[in-house]
């Protein structure tokens, strides 16, 4: 069977995607409505992961651009802080949901399975908000489970709770995993990179024959 450079660019092609890894929004909800607040505050999500994950982007809901989003791990109540950024307009559109900004962070963190941890996005006097009655839609591909939400009335950056799951919720922060689906696991691309080398191969070994 005579292979040519058009086979091989064509199957190359089809297998690229196996190897790649992309990213999830962990809150994926169906509605966002715009509400505001009369003072500064924090709002708060709680999520455990399931697994281990690597959280490479924080995500404000747009109307709440400029807002800083802190990542913290949750112990026994309390909160240690692990990264913050903030995140305007020129962050950039999530390619993930439309809805929200997202800000790369410079370096990748890796959260712990069965580990808590909370988003939260801290804004000033007059700072927008979305509630939303749907929060709890999370990306099937995101591992993570959502512990609640909590939102106080602070004037400086911390850590609201306890977290609760009824009422009101202010849909403030998001956050951006990387995941190889299904299910957020992660999946060597040993074989696909391996299937690829020997086209490679394969199309080296046809060129010189052409050519000898």
């Amino acid at each position: 069977m005579k292979i040519t450079i058009g086979t091989l660019i064509a199957l190359a092609g089809v297998l690229a995607p196996l190897a790649a890894r992309g990213d999830v929004i962990g809150f994926d909800p169906t509605t966002l409505t715009a509400g505001s607040t009369s003072s500064s505050g924090n709002a708060a999500f709680y999520f455990t992961a399931n697994q281990q994950i690597t959280l490479d982007a924080l995500d404000v809901a747009k109307n709440e651009a400029g807002l800083t989003v802190y990542l913290y791990q949750v112990t026994g109540g309390t909160g240690t802080l692990l990264t913050s950024t903030q995140v305007t307009a020129s962050s950039g559109v999530s390619a993930e949901d439309s809805s929200f900004y997202s800000q790369k962070l410079s370096q990748a963190i890796t959260l712990g399975a069965g580990l808590e941890y909370a988003v939260v996005a801290f804004g000033t006097a007059s700072a927008y908000y979305s509630a939303s009655g749907t929060v709890k839609v999370l990306d099937p591909y995101s591992g993570i489970t959502w512990d609640g939400f909590a939102v106080d009335q602070s004037t400086k950056a911390d850590l609201p709770s306890p977290p609760q799951t009824g009422g009101t919720v202010y849909f403030g922060p998001n956050f951006e995993i990387e995941v190889s689906p299904p299910g957020g696991s992660s999946v060597p691309d040993g074989g696909s990179t391996l299937v690829m080398l020997g086209l490679a191969m394969s199309g080296c070994g046809y060129l010189r024959r052409r050519l000898a």
